[in-house]
């Protein structure tokens, strides 16, 4: 047991001097609720008197102990601030970055920094998705040929099956509601009538609980049947038309495509409505000669629905370099589209009809007519395919065609410079 020893001064009423070994402290205040100062610190001493109990805490830590706990390991300082939630990137028309806190207004220097640092791949991902906005449909535009069928494909009609599950029918084993225990009437019954109407009441009452409980539950049982009844109906109905469909494509593709024309209208408009078409072209088409030959007028886009701009992520710095495109680039890429237009369409034609041979296509746009400053349809060109010689096209390596020259190979009706200025042209009738 170690023992301590302190002995005190009195100064004033109320405040004292403790001597003890490892030095002096004063104390103040009156007994039982008394401050203490130290070299250890500051500490609250809180007594009962008589009671022999008494607490002492902590207040206040030595200085010596206060600036240890101000030095803090620089491994130990806090990270910087997290970039907040709401921070917003705003492209700007040159590719530049404007950043804006939740609330809207041009971000500090400090946040702006955070952001850069701390978010630098988040931001470079909402680059990426702008300039492929920016860039929307620019491939599919330039090489709409690609995915044009072969004519060598042979149609067959794969009948499929009806995915929708058959209902099941479901027991109804809900158990019967079971029947009240009456109460019989007894021998005060017999002596009492009051008693005796009592009984019957309860009876009368539980009878009549029960009867309710009974015919909701055969209600249930019928309402469980009618249900079962109803959805086998209407998966027999969805079946049936199901089964209906799949019995015309099947006639269509077997037969219809080779004998009826319409079937054949029909058929070639639902393969070309599932072109992914990047801009919006119209087409007409008429089946002659038994359905060996199908004339098609086009209506191509305008130039000025092609992008007018292009954009990449710069390679130093977090933006976009964004250009405008010459007029020069602009005509050279609405050439190759308006001519793979030309190109997939007829491919479409001679995929999708086997017994066409010949393929007469012409396609206009609006332009402005020189001498009357009117809007009109001209004929940019106008192309005869006939099917043997279109075979002979490698549909393996369609990446390394250009549709401009591959059209040339056939009977083409064009007036167009190398830099993609057209010059309207009679097309073919026939």
């Amino acid at each position: 047991m170690s023992l301590r020893f302190r002995r005190s001064i009195k100064l004033l009423p109320g405040v004292k001097i403790n001597l003890g070994k490892t030095g002096a402290s004063l104390s103040f205040g009156p007994r039982g609720a008394s401050v203490t100062v130290g070299g250890r610190g500051v500490y609250t001493n809180v007594g009962i008197p008589g009671t022999g109990l008494s607490f002492r805490t902590k207040a206040i830590g030595s200085g010596k102990i206060n600036s240890q706990h101000k030095r803090i390991p620089f491994s130990q300082k806090p990270f910087p601030d997290p970039i907040p939630q709401k921070i917003q990137f705003i492209l700007k028309e040159d590719g530049s970055i404007e950043v804006k806190d939740e609330w809207g207004n041009p971000a500090s220097p400090k946040l702006m920094k955070i952001a850069r640092e701390q978010g630098a791949d988040k931001l470079q991902e909402w680059l990426a998705k702008q300039c492929e906005k920016i860039n929307e449909g620019i491939d599919l535009i330039f090489n709409f040929h690609i995915d044009t069928p072969s004519p060598n494909n042979e149609i067959i009609f794969k009948r499929e099956q009806f995915h929708k599950d058959i209902p099941i029918e479901i027991d109804f084993n809900e158990p019967k509601p079971k029947e009240p225990r009456l109460k019989k009437i007894g021998l005060f019954g017999r002596i009492f009538s009051c008693w005796r109407k009592r009984i019957e009441i309860k009876n009368s009452l539980a009878l009549q609980c029960y009867d309710r409980e009974l015919n909701d539950w055969r209600n249930r049982g019928i309402l469980a049947r009618e249900q079962y009844e109803h959805d086998l109906n209407e998966w027999k109905r969805e079946k049936e038309i199901f089964d209906a469909e799949q019995d015309k494509l099947k006639d269509m593709v077997e037969r219809g495509i080779y004998e009826d024309l319409e079937i054949m209208r029909d058929f070639l408009n639902s393969s070309l409505s599932e072109i992914p078409w990047p801009r919006e072209t119209e087409i007409s088409l008429e089946i002659l000669e038994d359905g060996r030959k199908i004339i098609l007028d086009v209506d191509l886009p305008e130039i000025e629905m092609l992008p007018k701009r292009k954009a990449s992520i710069a390679g130093r710095g977090l933006r976009l370099s964004i250009k405008e495109k010459s007029e020069t680039e602009r005509r050279k890429e609405y050439m190759r589209h308006v001519h793979a237009i030309g190109f997939r369409i007829t491919g479409t034609v001679f995929a999708s009809l086997p017994k066409v041979e010949i393929v007469v296509l012409s396609a206009y746009s609006q332009r402005v007519n020189s001498s009357t400053g009117g809007v009109g349809d001209e004929y940019l060109y106008s192309v005869r395919i006939n099917k043997s010689k279109w075979s002979k096209i490698n549909f393996q390596n369609l990446s390394g065609i250009d549709p401009v020259s591959c059209l040339e190979e056939f009977d083409l009706k064009r007036r167009m410079t190398q830099t993609g200025i057209f010059k309207s042209i009679d097309p073919y009738t026939n």
